[in-house]
């Protein structure tokens, strides 16, 4: 049976009651814990599929509906003569189909979905990603320098960091562009939603 025993002064960071941070859904603060293993992996799968539609290259025909895997940018004209309409999607699109927003928040902080989707304001959902950002992945608050450094060798031997480093990177205005364009996307959707709402309320009265 493995030992265990008290938390080294010098580890303590790694504690998750140490990394606890509070965010604010509608008019409540909840803790918000670093991903456990578990979580991590389902988030990581919801990422990955939310990637998928942002990124693909396949494209589909609008007369005969088929799908051309990859042929963004190198086909426009199906084998029928119909047009080819590519199947990428904007990343906010992709987050509010089927509630993807509220069913990882409401993972992430262990309470129902339906309290996210109700009372969560974009200035919250954006405090809690910034936050889970830092609290996950930021390495230089979240774990000792010298397991920074041990890591980055070890990166280093596995040939992964040269690979990291040779990936292309987007430039800083591109990136700016893209968050500007998905935050509109998002405010648009939900006034449209909110519009959606007052309709329903007023066809009730």
């Amino acid at each position: 049976m493995e030992e265990s025993f008290e938390i080294p002064e010098e580890l303590m960071i790694l504690n998750p009651e140490m990394q606890k941070k509070a965010v604010v859904i509608g008019k409540k603060a909840y803790w918000l814990y670093p991903l456990t293993e578990g979580v991590c992996e389902k988030f990581a799968l919801e990422v990955s599929q939310i990637l998928g539609p942002i990124f693909t290259l396949d494209c589909s025909c609008d007369k005969c509906h088929k799908v051309h895997s990859g042929a963004l940018g190198k086909k426009i004209e199906c084998d029928c003569g119909g047009s080819l309409t590519s199947l990428q999607k904007s990343p906010i699109t992709v987050l509010l189909e089927e509630g993807r927003i509220a069913k990882l928040a409401g993972e992430i902080l262990n309470i129902p979905p339906q309290i996210i989707r109700k009372e969560a304001t974009l200035a919250q959902i954006r405090h809690l990603a910034a936050v889970l950002w830092k609290q996950n992945f930021d390495e230089r608050s979240t774990v000792p320098e010298e397991s920074i450094k041990n890591f980055q060798s070890f990166l280093e031997w596995m040939g992964v960091s040269q690979n990291l480093q040779e990936a292309p990177k987007m430039e800083g205005k591109e990136e700016e562009l893209v968050l500007e364009d998905s935050m509109r996307n998002l405010q648009q959707s939900m006034d449209g939603q909110e519009s959606i709402s007052k309709e329903d309320g007023e066809k009730e009265d």
